[in-house]
């Protein structure tokens, strides 16, 4: 009997671990709350409860609250350059970013991943922001072509 309770138990641990998992790769930021990265200024893990789909990706917040803002503008919450890593941008490289590092400037939030990275995407902020922005337009303009071409 105690077998049994012991193997349900860690069935069940496990079946949690896993289904985390799961929400967290197919959730964007890994399940992070967008908003709270400019409300509250830190990332906090959001719940199942409140998702919302946006452009393909599934975003979960915190609360009710945080959902509405970000329905009504979601542009405002939506990290720069897809949520990859800001700095390797800035170097004309993706790299997927650790969505709990992250900083707003002038209203935009940038995700790195790592807090090095940060450190040296702060150090020539201005420059690394514009290398970044030029170097994502570039490729999302290539992006675009290529999508073109196939039709």
């Amino acid at each position: 009997m105690k077998t049994s309770r012991y193997l349900l138990t860690s069935l069940f641990a496990l079946f949690m671990t896993v289904s985390a998992q799961a929400m967290d790769k197919k959730a964007a930021l890994s399940g992070y709350c967008p908003v709270c990265y400019i409300a509250a200024g830190k990332a906090v893990k959001g719940t199942e409860k409140f998702k919302v789909s946006h452009e393909g990706q599934m975003y979960y917040f915190v609360n009710a609250d945080a959902m509405k803002a970000f329905t009504g503008e979601p542009k405002k919450f939506l990290p720069a350059y897809d949520g990859k890593c800001a700095f390797c941008i800035s170097k004309g490289k993706a790299a997927d970013a650790d969505p709990t590092v992250f900083m707003v400037h002038e209203g935009r939030i940038f995700l790195n991943a790592s807090k090095d990275l940060e450190m040296k995407f702060k150090k020539n902020l201005k420059e690394n922001v514009a290398a970044a922005d030029m170097k994502w337009k570039v490729a999302m303009m290539a992006k675009e072509k290529e999508m073109a071409g196939k039709k």
